[in-house]
């Protein structure tokens, strides 16, 4: 069917190319072109997708240079961040990133009221300082999600009613936690943690049956969990992991098919395992349909 698509889009493309419109198409052809050969491990494939996309949407731009195109142009950066770091190339995510970070950041100081483009801004921003987390460059990585997270409170203040925002806060609460841990601050590490939970308790009651609110309340329970298990507090490790699985499970229960949600699940019971490992009391047995759940693919 993508192939079909991207038949008609680049004949129309090629037939009328200063038809903004028939550009748009094909840079869209070409994002899920990328997204499908990246799930089937074409990596080359999918990288040339994804830089067309991004060199499509450049051109749409240049040619008519609106607010919209240049969103788009900033989204396709940032995916192709998104991409790179899928496939362990940090040094070219960064680099996408920070443009998408520089197109959206222009956007908003000249479009303020549109918060989508603020949004953007934070987005990149957040991932990153994930990046310089992850790569132990603290300071760095402290400049970008303190950054992310007082836009993402604004955006959660002025548009109470969208849980995106909400959840997007939660996202950056649990990333400062993370840094506080990262640096054996455990104390200010909890506080940080702790606040996420709330925002996550509260999206969950309110959009019961959304698979991503109830996982990313689990992932916030595994943080305290793990915090737990390194300030020795293993009981308290236990409780969390065990209420991050009970919600874990409930939906693999519902979505059987979804590899990531398994994933989930399986962490959840190896931060649970070193949990009881670490206290001494025995690692409990499991039915083996939980086992078959849990075990990583």
């Amino acid at each position: 069917a993508l192939s079909e698509a991207y038949a008609l889009a680049s004949g129309l493309h090629s037939k009328q190319p200063a038809v903004p419109k028939y550009a748009a198409l094909l840079a869209e052809v070409h994002d899920e072109r990328g997204v499908v050969y990246a799930d089937l491990g074409e990596i080359e494939k999918a990288e040339k997708s994804r830089l067309e996309t991004v060199n499509l949407w450049r051109q749409i731009f240049e040619a008519a240079p609106q607010p919209e195109y240049e969103h788009e142009l900033a989204a396709s950066h940032n995916d192709l961040g998104f991409f790179y770091r899928r496939v362990d190339k940090d040094d070219q995510a960064r680099e996408h990133f920070e443009k998408a970070r520089q197109i959206w950041q222009r956007l908003s100081s000249e479009e303020e009221l549109i918060a989508k483009y603020a949004a953007g801004v934070a987005g990149c921003d957040y991932i990153l300082g994930i990046l310089e987390l992850e790569s132990g460059n603290f300071s760095e990585a402290e400049g970008f999600l303190v950054a992310a997270e007082g836009r993402r409170r604004h955006l959660a203040e002025r548009h109470a009613q969208l849980p995106e925002y909400q959840n997007d806060l939660a996202d950056s609460l649990d990333s400062i936690g993370r840094l506080f841990h990262a640096r054996q601050q455990l104390d200010q590490a909890e506080q940080e943690y702790r606040t996420p939970l709330v925002i996550r308790e509260d999206l969950r009651n309110r959009f019961p049956g959304i698979p991503k609110y109830e996982v990313a309340y689990a992932a916030s329970q595994l943080n305290l969990g793990k915090l737990y298990n390194d300030g020795q507090r293993f009981a308290e490790a236990t409780d969390c992991s065990r209420i991050a699985i009970d919600g874990l499970e409930q939906v693999v229960e519902a979505n059987p098919n979804d590899v990531k949600h398994r994933d989930a699940l399986a962490g959840a019971y190896y931060v649970l395992a070193l949990s009881l490992a670490s206290s001494g009391e025995p690692a409990e047995e499991t039915p083996e349909g939980k086992v078959q759940r849990s075990r990583r693919t």
